[in-house]
């Protein structure tokens, strides 16, 4: 073959060579850029689902919030990505009251190379589907508790001599942990003059009874003809003061009546027909079991023993608040004989973003069981607190002393340690600072802090939430009931901790069953 025959076949080679690269460059540089569409638009209907799903949460499983929440997510993703929306297949989320599936389709997308084998643009789909969950487990948990009463309704059960005469219940039909009887009323005629004991029930959805404080208050009987005819004490929540008020028959003329609240003593004025009046401050003392129920007494030549009673909770104890009221008389006293109204209101403490709640209080706060025992859970086999508080994160060698589930136990640890909890917070914060200040925890929207937050930021802790259902401690186990994350604000040389409460847990195991109870926690999980 002759130098020209070889020339000629080198430049057929040479062009068939230019045809298979020119293919080449179409499938790296338009399959790439196609890669990078069909990437984005994937972000874009997994980032839709989950918003549309943690939108079904809030709504309480409403389709119209949560498809719009859905269509904002796709449009806020592709406005920053590859993705045409002029391209966009019409499209609509598919929603029901536990699910968001989104399904789209970008056609269009131009190719640069490809047209010299025929093909001018391409199209990419993407589907994602996110249902709402409910969470039962977390991971890297502070070894602290915070402890949460959420019951189903209270009952008041007025008793003498141990035989309950009557009873009434107490709901709270817009969760704000406000417990009354106002819109269903109350009544008691008693049958005899004297004192009634009145005790407090927790009432579980079931009927069962969860907690139950004896003695919490009193229901003074009056005879007609008698000395005492009314009494009545009123109390602003969260106030620190507490008015008293008794009535008396035409008997009585004093220019003072003596009187005592708990330990504290002073005396009741005259305001005119027969009013006694005073106002004194709250009692705070509580014994171990985290309240204490304080006699209201008076002069005994108008009534011996107790008249009313006020209880007083430990700033741990979730019940936070009970007082009678409505009429200033209407928890407290009525005629022997003649139906009275009678009114309550119980508060319990309940779980609001951006509010500071106790994590952890000191012996020296006069807390009793609640310095210690279950309030540092037993949550890993390392027997050493101060180390599980100073480690951040958790060791991946350490186990789980037991499955830290929603719905299942938390046991209890023995002594207050209030020390390891002192020094192990030392320890765990030494060389960082807070990157918000408590104002800002408070006020920030949750999207900011989260954003904001810097990655294992030790301040940073999530704790369970567990059931308060007895009032006494002990050692038994507490059933756990969610799982929160709180921000470390303060913390004391008595061991004391205090933290602002700014997100539920999200990551975590989760279960398509409702866990028992009315205190659940919910969230987002992608499932296609």
């Amino acid at each position: 073959m002759g130098l020209r025959d070889k020339s000629g076949a080198i430049l057929i080679i040479v062009a068939l060579l230019m045809v298979v690269f020119l293919v080449l460059v179409a499938l790296s540089v338009d399959l790439g850029d196609l890669y990078a569409h069909d990437r984005d638009l994937q972000t874009a209907a997994d980032a839709a689902a989950l918003a549309g799903a943690q939108e079904l949460i809030y709504s309480g499983g409403a389709p119209s919030p949560a498809s719009a929440k859905a269509v904002e997510y796709v449009n806020r993703n592709a406005d920053v990505s590859h993705v045409d929306q002029a391209n966009l297949d019409p499209w609509a989320p598919a929603v029901d009251s536990r699910s968001v599936t989104v399904d789209l389709r970008e056609h269009g997308i131009p190719f640069m190379f490809a047209p010299v084998i025929g093909q001018t643009e391409g199209a990419v789909t993407a589907h994602a589907r996110a249902e709402v969950k409910y969470l039962t487990g977390a991971d890297k948990l502070f070894p602290v508790a915070v402890n949460y009463l959420n019951p189903y309704r209270f009952r008041f059960l007025i008793q003498r001599g141990g035989a309950t005469i009557d009873s009434f219940d107490l709901s709270d039909p817009d969760k704000d942990g406000v417990f009354d009887n106002l819109e269903s009323g109350g009544s008691f005629t008693p049958p005899a003059a004297g004192w009634y004991d009145i005790t407090l029930q927790a009432i579980d959805e079931d009927g069962s009874v969860g907690m139950q404080l004896d003695n919490v208050g009193g229901w003074w009987a009056a005879d007609p003809a008698g000395a005492l005819l009314a009494v009545g004490m009123s109390r602003a929540v969260g106030g620190s003061t507490v008015s008293v008020r008794i009535q008396t028959g035409a008997t009585v003329t004093d220019p003072a009546i003596a009187a005592r609240l708990g330990n504290n003593g002073f005396s009741l004025l005259p305001i005119g027909g027969g009013v006694y009046e005073a106002t004194v401050a709250a009692p705070t003392d509580t014994t171990n079991d985290g309240w204490q129920a304080h006699d209201l007494t008076i002069d005994k030549k108008i009534a011996s023993g107790p008249i009313a009673r006020y209880v007083s909770f430990h700033p741990d104890v979730p019940l936070q608040y009970l007082m009678f009221f409505d009429s200033f008389y209407g928890g407290y006293s009525g005629t022997v004989g003649s139906s009275s109204a009678i009114s309550a209101i119980v508060k319990t403490r309940v779980l609001t973003f951006g509010s500071e709640y106790v994590l952890k209080l000191g012996n020296q706060a006069g807390a009793g069981i609640y310095a210690g025992n279950w309030r540092i859970a037993d949550i890993y086999r390392e027997p050493n607190t101060h180390d599980e508080i100073a480690t951040v994160p958790i060791p991946d060698t350490w186990t789980l002393n037991y499955p830290l589930v929603i719905g299942g136990p938390l046991k209890a640890e023995p002594g207050a340690a209030v020390g390891q909890i002192r020094s192990g917070l030392d320890d765990r914060l030494a060389g960082h600072s807070p990157a918000f200040t408590t104002t800002e925890l408070q006020t920030l929207p949750l999207d900011q802090i989260i954003a904001r937050m810097p990655p294992d930021d030790p301040y940073f802790v999530i704790i369970p939430i567990v059931e308060f259902s007895s009032m006494h401690g002990g050692s038994e186990p507490y059933t756990i009931q969610a799982f929160a994350g709180y921000y470390i604000t303060s913390w004391s040389k008595s061991g004391d901790a205090n933290g602002v409460f700014i997100r539920w847990a999200q990551p975590g195991e989760w279960s398509d069953t409702k866990p028992p109870g009315n205190l659940y926690v919910e969230t987002a999980v992608m499932t296609q």
